[in-house]
């Protein structure tokens, strides 16, 4: 069952093709392209540990390419503005400024979300590209040894049919108490971990733009999804 009425919308979508559905604020096509207002925000002192960190997710299909090419066509400013990715696989880390030409040299990997940061971001951007309806999710297997491997920061479709975390978590089919999704609120500067088959994880929403941590335990293993979408 479709529960799109009850996921609570912070952006706006914008979608062009030849059938719209409007459900809850959010347009969907037949061609499953978008053109999306992400709001951002800045770091604030004393706002939390997290604050200003946005975790944020891009269609699995874009003209961006690497996050140099991003930063440039969302109008992220040079040398103030970072992207941070994590790797799920490798458990490796890379932090890149606009601008730069490390920057253009980390290469975006659809699926994967990445974290915008910096003192001087517009308060929104625009993000456009299309989904890939059949590309694989994969959450690499969880390693007491390195806690950054297993992490996937999930870019989360834009027309996901996906309400709450627990949703998420049944597509993925992890198990109860098998995993989690965690969320950061960049805005208050803080983070919220939802453990799935809780009732918390049901009643959690996930929010439209945003990318979340899935993660699973090490009896759960790793597991490959094909997240739904309408």
């Amino acid at each position: 069952m479709i529960k799109s009425k009850s996921l609570h919308l912070t952006v706006a979508v914008f979608v062009i093709g030849a059938v719209m559905v409007a459900a809850g604020g959010l347009a969907v096509a037949s061609n499953m392209g978008f053109k999306m207002n992400k709001p951002l925000y800045r770091p604030v002192a004393g706002g939390g540990g997290e604050s200003g960190l946005n975790w944020t997710s891009l269609p699995y299909h874009g003209p961006y390419g690497n996050a140099g090419a991003f930063c440039a066509q969302a109008g992220l400013p040079n040398l103030t503005t970072t992207i941070f990715v994590v790797d799920p696989v490798s458990g490796g880390t890379t932090n890149v400024t606009c601008g730069t030409t490390s920057a253009n040299n980390l290469q975006i990997v659809p699926g994967r979300g990445l974290r915008i940061r910096g003192t001087l971001v517009p308060t929104s951007i625009i993000i456009v590209g299309s989904h890939n309806p059949s590309l694989p999710i994969t959450i690499p297997a969880n390693n007491v040894a390195d806690p950054e491997i297993g992490q996937l920061w999930f870019s989360v479709p834009y027309h996901t049919t996906a309400v709450t975390a627990q949703d998420l978590c049944v597509q993925a089919g992890i198990p109860n108490l098998g995993g989690t999704v965690r969320r950061v609120n960049a805005q208050a500067g803080s983070g919220t971990t939802l453990t799935c088959g809780t009732t918390s994880a049901a009643q959690f929403n996930l929010i439209l733009g945003e990318a979340v941590r899935m993660a699973t335990t090490a009896a759960t293993g790793a597991r490959t999804f094909t997240p739904a979408h309408f």
